[in-house]
């Protein structure tokens, strides 16, 4: 599990993917991310995930500064997370992913932060389903080679920012 913080965030990045799930909080300006055909406007205060191996392009929302926090979570740990207490999730997932965050600044125990970083993660919409099936479906359908050989397809034509049409017709 990594926590990071991006500030002074550069205007947009080129497509890319992640090894890890990424939850993030905007804290400040809103995240614009071109992410699996769909184009994505996370507000400032908003919440947003990236699944593993997805490649997105992001870039700042509105006027500068520009500032968001995130935890980087492999399959397994965010499996873990959301299982620790099967409570039905509740709450606003921004304010539990900011006081996560808060925890971590403050240095409060780690089985305190697990219990925040828990509840947070169980009141992200539609998060558990996909996070508790992607494991199986991916061993089922062999895509971890596939994901690797488009991964590389896009390190090696980064420069380009190809198109995910582009990446899916000769990756």
């Amino acid at each position: 599990m990594r926590t990071v913080a991006a500030r002074g965030v550069r205007p947009d990045f080129v497509r890319h993917a992640h090894q890890s799930w990424v939850i993030g909080l905007a804290d400040r300006g809103g995240r614009r991310m071109d992410m699996a055909g769909a184009l994505l406007e996370i507000p400032e205060g908003g919440v947003f995930v990236v699944p593993p191996d997805t490649p997105h392009a992001c870039a700042p929302l509105g006027p500068p500064p520009h500032a968001h926090r995130a935890v980087c979570l492999s399959d397994e740990t965010l499996r873990m997370l959301l299982d620790a207490d099967a409570a039905a999730p509740s709450g606003n997932p921004a304010a539990l992913l900011g006081r996560y965050f808060a925890l971590v600044d403050a240095r409060v125990a780690e089985r305190e932060r697990q219990k925040t970083l828990a509840a947070a993660l169980r009141a992200v919409p539609g998060l558990a389903g996909p996070a508790l099936r992607r494991r199986e479906e991916a061993k089922k359908n062999g895509c971890r080679a596939e994901v690797e050989r488009a991964a590389r397809y896009l390190a090696e034509n980064a420069r380009d920012n190809p198109t995910l049409d582009h990446v899916a017709r000769y990756a």
